[in-house]
C-alpha cells in the first residue's frame, strides 16, 4: 500500500500522516513497540511512520485509523488528526 492508499483507508490527510511521522521522530513516544490498526492493510503503513516494521497486537475492524503504542505514550491517528496520550497520563 501506498501513502495514497492509506490516506483514503484512515480518511486522514497529508498534513495528519506528516504529523505522525513527525511525532515518532521526535522521540515523544518512546520506542514504539506495538500498534493496533483498524484495517489489515495499514500493517503496511506502520513501517512508513515509524521507520520499521512493529509487531501488530489487535486489528479491530470497528477502529478506525491505528494507534501506536510506545515506552513513553500512545499516538492515536485517524480522519479526526493526532492525538498523543502520555504514558502518565490517565
Amino acid at each position: 500500500m501506498h501513502r495514497r492508499e492509506f490516506l483514503g483507508v484512515v480518511g486522514c490527510s497529508p498534513m495528519i500522516f506528516q504529523r505522525a511521522t513527525q511525532i515518532v521522530k521526535s522521540g515523544c513516544l518512546g520506542e514504539v513497540r506495538f500498534c493496533r490498526i483498524g484495517h489489515r492493510q495499514l500493517a503496511n503503513i506502520v513501517p512508513l511512520v515509524v521507520g520499521r516494521e512493529v509487531p501488530v497486537i489487535e486489528l479491530d475492524r470497528g477502529t478506525p485509523g491505528m494507534a501506536l503504542l510506545g515506552s513513553k505514550g500512545t499516538l492515536v491517528m485517524d480522519h479526526n488528526g493526532c492525538r498523543l496520550f502520555h504514558a502518565n497520563e490517565v
